[in-house]
């Protein structure tokens, strides 16, 4: 947890942009814009940490002026409408700025078809690690209560919306109220990471895949691939200072379903494959991917 030295830092530090951004005087079309979506607790708030570090970015968290006015369930909120998104974008004169819109994972073809010129990071994490994550972060029950909406039908949900119906039928299939919570937990893991193979984002030119894995164990790296793909100067491997190897692993004590356990298996494979398909990656960068995963599997 952050001190209250570190947060009267942080602050200042982002006031401090705002008039270096007003400075710069730039226009908005000179203006990189990026997503960031993915499955929660898959490395999305890590990666709002390192932006926010560098001065020329501006970074709108989950709930932010994007946001709409009506909170949901959790305290969450959806986006505005797109075009109320873009007027708000207009007013920014930071040369890239990042948003992490992880409700509306779902809607990121649209979001990139509105948005032509935006660019977006797909993050992904090992299932475990993600299911002790979330958990604990909100809760035992929380992965049951995240697959209920999309077993029940539930459509004006954000989890259900836009779910292919054999992916709704396969959760229909495991869901009950009394289920492994981490069963529930690596589902919704799952749900969440088909939307990057169903919107056909695998396929997408401004889309990049980014390892959890990878960008912990080798962070200079990785973020140095980052910010070429986005056509953004790196600002320096101080941006990565916070980024620590201590999370990698939790997960491993996680008992799980066989039958799920093979499901995730399977969709970390392709995510894998896709990954180290890439050309933002490298040969040597492919082989860390895959041997981390080796190495989570056998624990």
């Amino acid at each position: 947890m952050a001190t209250l030295g570190t947060k009267i830092r942080t602050r200042s530090f982002r006031l401090w942009k705002e008039l270096y951004h007003r400075f710069l005087n730039r226009s908005p079309h000179q203006t990189t814009h990026v997503f960031i979506v993915g499955c929660q607790r898959s490395g999305t708030t890590l990666m709002d940490d390192v932006f926010d570090t560098d001065r020329n970015t501006k970074v709108y968290r989950e709930v932010s002026k994007l946001s709409s006015f009506a909170p949901i369930e959790d305290g969450l909120r959806r986006f505005k409408p797109l075009m109320l998104v873009e007027n708000q974008l207009r007013r920014d004169r930071a040369p890239l700025v990042v948003m992490k819109p992880l409700v509306e994972t779902q809607q990121a073809d649209h979001i990139l078809e509105h948005f032509s010129e935006a660019k977006a990071i797909w993050m992904y994490r090992h299932y475990l690690d993600v299911a002790s994550s979330n958990l604990a972060h909100f809760g035992i029950r929380n992965g049951i209560n995240n697959i209920r909406p999309i077993a029940v039908d539930e459509n004006s949900n954000w989890r259900s919306e836009r779910v292919p119906e054999p992916t709704r039928l396969l959760v229909k299939k495991y869901f009950s109220e009394e289920m492994n919570p981490y069963d529930a937990a690596v589902l919704f893991w799952y749900v969440r990471n088909c939307f990057f193979f169903d919107l056909g984002l695998d396929r997408h030119p401004r889309v990049m895949m980014l390892n959890y894995e990878t960008l912990v164990s080798n962070p200079p790296l990785a973020m140095q691939r980052v910010y070429a793909f986005l056509g953004n100067e790196y600002p320096g491997d101080h941006i990565v200072d916070m980024v620590k190897t201590s999370s990698l692993g939790k997960g491993r004590s996680v008992e799980i379903s066989a039958e799920i356990g093979t499901l995730a298996a399977d969709m970390l494979g392709r995510l894998d494959n896709a990954f180290a398909g890439q050309e933002h990656f490298g040969a040597n960068e492919r082989r860390l991917s895959s041997e981390l995963t080796r190495r989570e599997a056998a624990g």
